[in-house]
């Protein structure tokens, strides 16, 4: 296995203090040694800071200043982080095992390439899996708990502030096109399902979504979706 690829994992909290420290634990007991990890809290009043001061020898930055919501803090992680590789991980979620780190490194070929693989959704209790192509991806997001971002993608594009949910699914729609995806058969983290985006609507990504997947993928694929879509809701 390579050790000199460098792994950046990246956590943005805020009053995270009932979960994030099993967040914690599964990052730092991960036996793949050229480890970086980066926390961006935004000013958390409930113990949360405490906790992360237990764990301050294991991890690399910690940052607890307000921001503007989550995305916001994403966008100072990307600028925070050095890793060839860059991972984000939720407060509420935590790595499926302590070697899943290692064994997504000993697949990766290319350094230009974004790596992602499956996540275990905990109020499912599913396994949310698969290869994404331009349908797909149409479709559905990518969960970025599964997404391994390369530092020349992740230091080029920023998530987009106008929208307050599925930023990040606008991110990957925008770099699709551009960045090979390479889809690895890994379960990489348990993902709280419940979590912020699964349970808010984004009425400005709504309004975008529809005609920037046509842009992104083709007329084939906004086709795809509006019929998936019709059949989703007519069941």
């Amino acid at each position: 296995m390579n050790n000199d690829i460098k792994i950046t994992i990246a956590t943005v909290c805020y009053n995270a203090v009932n979960h994030i420290e099993e967040s914690v634990i599964s990052v730092v007991n991960q036996t793949y040694p050229n480890l970086e990890y980066v926390i961006i809290d935004g000013g958390s009043s409930d113990g949360t800071i405490d906790i992360l001061r237990k764990y301050k020898n294991r991890i690399s930055l910690i940052i607890s200043e307000p921001d503007k919501g989550i995305y916001d803090a994403m966008n100072k992680a990307l600028t925070y982080s050095t890793g060839d590789f860059l991972l984000f991980l939720g407060s509420d979620d935590h790595l499926i095992s302590f070697d899943v780190i290692s064994k997504v490194v000993e697949q990766i070929q290319c350094k230009s390439s974004v790596y992602y693989g499956n996540v275990f959704r905990n109020s499912r209790n599913d396994i949310y899996k698969g290869h994404f192509g331009k349908f797909k991806i149409s479709l559905e997001n990518i969960c970025h708990q599964s997404i391994f971002y390369p530092r020349e993608v992740y230091k080029k594009y920023k998530y987009n502030l106008d929208y307050k949910v599925y930023a990040d699914y606008f991110y990957n729609l925008t770099i699709f096109p551009k960045v090979n995806f390479v889809y690895l058969p890994l379960t990489i983290s348990y993902y709280n399902y419940e979590g912020f985006s699964s349970s808010s609507k984004d009425e400005a990504f709504a309004k975008i979504v529809d005609n920037y997947i046509r842009k992104q993928n083709g007329l084939l694929a906004w086709f795809l979706r509006k019929f998936y879509l019709l059949y989703k809701y007519c069941k």
